[in-house]
């Protein structure tokens, strides 16, 4: 778990460096009781769908390390089974096919305060404490 954290940690500075606005969020999904709420994840604006370091660490490790040969070996070579690169591959195209269809950029506030979960994009107010709200009666 160590190495995961750790390779996800890279994972998540190296996107960050390479998606402007691209930020660590406590993940706030608008419905309850998903299983992404609460984690610790990189908005990259294209919301509902962030990218998930420790999940993208976790798959690359566990395809590559078992497969991959000594580097001193005279016959190794490089996997190309699914790779951190691809996952980054990935998350980067996915951002920049969001932002061909000129969909504009739409992150999370900061997971504190009055704007926990606010999206400050196209979709402006809280849709999580509309509903919340009205639940609770006060909407």
């Amino acid at each position: 778990l160590r190495l995961e954290e750790r390779v996800a940690f890279y994972f998540a500075d190296v996107l960050m460096s390479q998606l402007p606005g691209a930020k660590w969020v406590c993940w706030r999904d608008e419905r309850f009781n998903t299983n992404r709420t609460g984690d610790f994840l990189v908005d990259m604006g294209t919301f509902p769908h962030p990218a998930d370091p420790l999940m993208s660490a976790s798959r690359s490790i566990r395809s590559v390390w078992p497969t991959l040969p000594d580097p001193g070996d005279p016959e190794y070579e490089a996997s190309k089974e699914y790779t951190l690169c691809s996952e980054f591959d990935m998350n980067v195209l996915w951002r920049l096919k969001w932002e061909a269809e000129g969909r504009p950029l739409d992150f999370q506030a900061a997971p504190t305060g009055d704007g926990a979960g606010v999206n400050r994009g196209p979709y402006k107010g809280s849709r999580i404490k509309a509903k919340f709200g009205e639940r609770r009666g006060y909407g």
